[in-house]
């Protein structure tokens, strides 16, 4: 994503990329737009993190489980 901000350019002008990123806030449920593709990608990270929080949650802590949980916390 952050490759898509260095070579193009964002807006309504006719040579720039009209396109616009939608996402709702996970705590206020508030509708979000931007036209930064930079929030986009920082969207898709929490998301992540709140994915492998998750597996980390509900993994078998015997052998080796402790350390692999903290790898995914």
């Amino acid at each position: 994503m952050s490759l898509f901000n260095k070579y193009f350019t964002y807006g309504n002008q006719k040579n720039q990329v009209n396109l616009t990123h939608t996402w709702y806030d996970s705590f206020t449920k508030q509708k979000k737009v931007s036209m930064n593709p930079t929030f986009d990608a920082i969207s898709s990270l929490y998301n992540y993190g709140v994915a492998c929080s998750r597996i980390a949650c509900f993994m078998d802590l015997a052998g080796d489980g402790v350390k692999e949980a903290s790898k995914l916390f």
